[in-house]
């Protein structure tokens, strides 16, 4: 069976935000093909609803919502409906006119109402309540090159300007326990993790500025570089350390590469 999808696009999403609904699988602009049984969950449907940050009254104080509706289907099991809304609050200040700041506080609001539970476990109706809260710190460092310096590449990709970016920046992310045993698991958002983290790193970027520009071009960003270690503190929802309670430390490292993706920053001449 071929699973198709319909994106719902207007004026409303030119204005505040956009709106879209997936096919069975739950995917957006995908088709598939896949074998089922009575256990297969399916969503049927599923709506998301976007809205674009917003300012306040023309303060730096910008309003954005996620939220959505899916309905979870199968023959057999629990079914369920879920609705999920998350509006954020954020700050972005610029210090010094150097470095960027920003924090924000975001309340997570999560219901359902489940039936066809053979087992018994869940109750008819369930909700969930928690928040997300951080704040983060960059600045940019960049030096523009004229496309002779390098003029092999620069005529490979008809290049008349070059711009390196490097971009260091820390963030904290703070995301408290809460208790989600009463709730089945369909996806990820049924299970938001406890977070007491703190991301810093260093971000490069090399954009060209193209020999000719028309309507449809602009700086390109050919190259992207993230270096980006992760600390996080606290105890983690696993059972060997619900046993001791303990406290721990993590540290992870992780390194993005990316080629040949749209930027939307703007080369002086």
């Amino acid at each position: 069976m071929e699973r198709k999808t319909v994106a719902v696009r207007g004026l409303w999403r030119q204005k505040l935000g956009r709106a879209y609904l997936p096919g069975p699988d739950g995917r957006l602009g995908r088709s598939d093909a896949r074998k089922a049984n009575d256990a297969t969950v399916q969503k049927l449907p599923q709506i998301s609803v976007y809205a674009h940050p917003r300012s306040f009254f023309g303060i730096p104080l910008f309003f954005d919502l996620t939220s959505s509706y899916s309905n979870f289907w199968r023959e057999e099991e629990v079914n369920a409906q879920r609705w999920d809304l998350f509006p954020r609050v954020t700050f972005p200040v610029r210090l010094f006119d150097v470095l960027k700041f920003e924090s924000g506080i975001g309340g997570r609001e999560t219901f359902y109402k489940l039936n066809n539970d053979p087992t018994g476990m869940y109750r008819g109706r369930e909700a969930r309540e928690t928040f997300v809260a951080g704040m983060g710190m960059s600045t940019e460092f960049y030096r523009v090159y004229d496309g002779e310096s390098v003029s092999k590449i620069s005529n490979l990709f008809k290049i008349s300007k070059w711009m390196h970016t490097v971009e260091p920046a820390v963030r904290y992310q703070y995301s408290p326990r809460v208790n989600q045993d009463e709730i089945p698991v369909f996806d990820e958002l049924d299970r938001i993790p406890y977070t007491n983290q703190i991301t810093y790193g260093v971000t490069q970027r090399l954009i060209g500025k193209p020999e000719k520009e028309g309507v449809h071009s602009g700086p390109y960003e050919y190259g992207k570089l993230k270096n980006i270690p992760k600390l996080q503190s606290g105890r983690p929802d696993c059972d060997r350390f619900k046993r001791k309670r303990r406290t721990f430390f993590e540290y992870s490292r992780r390194t993005v590469v990316e080629f040949q993706s749209l930027s939307i920053r703007s080369l002086g001449s």
